[in-house]
C-alpha cells in the first residue's frame, strides 16, 4: 500500500502516479491499441480504401462503458472499504479482549495470560496468511511441535487459533478463575473474531460476477478495435496512434484500479497493510497482557509500504 501526504505539493502526485504498477499496465493496453491503429491506418491510406464506421457505435459504447464502470468501481471500492472497516474492527476486538482479560484474570495467571496474548497474536497473523494468494508461511510467535503438526494439517490457520483461544477460557471458568457472566463477555469477543473472519472471506472469495466483468472489458476492446475505422476530422493522421494510446490507456487502467480493489488483500500497491497491521494488534496485546517474552515486530511504515 502507498501512505501519502494529503497536503503534499500536487507535483509529487503528479510523478508518482506515473511510477504506479497499474499505470504501467495500462500503459502496454495503450500501446498494442496505438500500434494496431498505425497498421490499420497505414494500409487504409495504401490501398486507398476509407472504411468508415457511424459515431453513433461510438456513442452507445461510450455510454455503456461509463454505466457499467461506475457501477464496478463503486462495487468494489465498497468491498475494499468494508475489508478496511473489519480490519479496524479486529484491532479495537482484540485490544478489548485483551484489556478484559487482564482486569479480569488474577496476577497470578501469567501463564495463561501469556498463552493467551500468543495465541490472539498469531490469530490475526495467520488471518493475513490465510486471506492471501501467494505470501510467504507466516513466523508465528512461539510454536511447540504439537502445534506445527496442527497447523500443517489444517486447511484454515485462523480457526486454529480461535479454537486455541476458547480453550483456554473454558479451561479458566472450569477452574473458577472467573465466573459465568465474565465468560460471556469474553465469548462475544471471540465470536467477533471469527465474525470478522467470515467477512474478509465472503469479500475474498465472493468476485463480481464473471459475466459482467467479461462484459466491461469486451467493450473495452471492442471499442479499441474499431477505433482505425473512425473518421477524424479534428485530427491529423499521424496523431491518431497517439490519440488512440491515451484513450485506451486511461480506459484500461479505469478497468485495472476497480479489479485491483475487488481484491484488497494481497500486497499490490492498493491492497490493505494487513501485516503492518497485524504487528500493531500483537504490539498492543502484549503490552496489555504483560507479554514481554517476546518482542512484537516492526510497525514502521516504511518497512511495509511505499511513502509519498
Amino acid at each position: 500500500m502507498i501512505y501519502y501526504d494529503t497536503e503534499a505539493k500536487w507535483y509529487k502526485f503528479v510523478f508518482s502516479f506515473f511510477r504506479l504498477s497499474s499505470v504501467k499496465r495500462a500503459a502496454k493496453i495503450g500501446l498494442f491499441f496505438a500500434i494496431y491503429t498505425a497498421l490499420i491506418r497505414f494500409a487504409f491510406d495504401s490501398l486507398g480504401y476509407n472504411y468508415i464506421t457511424s459515431y453513433r457505435v461510438f456513442e452507445a459504447l461510450g455510454a455503456i462503458f461509463t454505466l457499467l464502470t461506475v457501477m464496478r468501481t463503486t462495487q468494489s471500492y465498497n468491498r475494499w472499504w468494508e475489508a478496511r472497516k473489519t480490519w479496524g474492527a479486529l484491532v479495537n476486538n482484540c485490544r478489548n479482549l485483551a484489556i478484559y482479560l487482564n482486569a479480569f484474570l488474577d496476577k497470578s495467571l501469567k501463564k495463561e495470560k501469556d498463552k493467551l496474548s500468543l495465541d490472539i497474536a498469531n490469530f490475526t497473523h495467520a488471518l493475513a496468511f490465510h486471506l492471501r494468494d501467494e505470501a510467504p508461511e507466516p513466523m508465528y510467535y512461539e510454536c511447540s511441535t504439537e502445534l506445527n503438526e496442527e497447523l500443517e494439517k489444517a486447511s484454515n490457520h485462523p480457526i486454529v487459533f480461535a479454537q486455541r483461544i476458547l480453550d483456554t477460557m473454558t479451561d479458566l471458568y472450569r477452574e473458577e478463575k472467573f465466573d459465568g457472566f465474565q465468560l460471556d463477555i469474553f465469548k462475544s469477543y471471540h465470536q467477533e473474531l471469527m465474525n470478522i473472519q467470515g467477512i474478509n472471506e465472503r469479500i475474498k472469495k465472493a468476485p463480481i460476477p464473471f459475466s459482467y466483468v467479461a462484459m466491461l472489458k469486451m467493450i473495452i476492446f471492442t471499442f479499441g478495435f474499431i477505433i482505425p475505422f473512425q473518421r477524424f476530422d479534428s485530427v491529423e493522421g499521424f496523431m491518431i496512434p497517439i490519440w488512440t494510446f491515451f484513450i485506451m490507456s486511461v480506459i484500461s487502467l479505469i478497468e485495472i484500479i476497480g479489479a485491483e480493489i475487488e481484491d484488497p488483500f494481497e500486497e499490490r500497491e492498493n491492497d490493505l497493510p494487513l501485516q503492518q497491521m497485524a504487528n500493531v494488534i500483537t504490539k498492543d496485546v502484549f503490552n496489555i497482557l504483560g507479554q514481554h517474552d517476546h518482542q512484537p515486530r516492526s510497525t514502521e511504515m516504511k518497512e511495509f509500504h511505499k511513502v509519498i
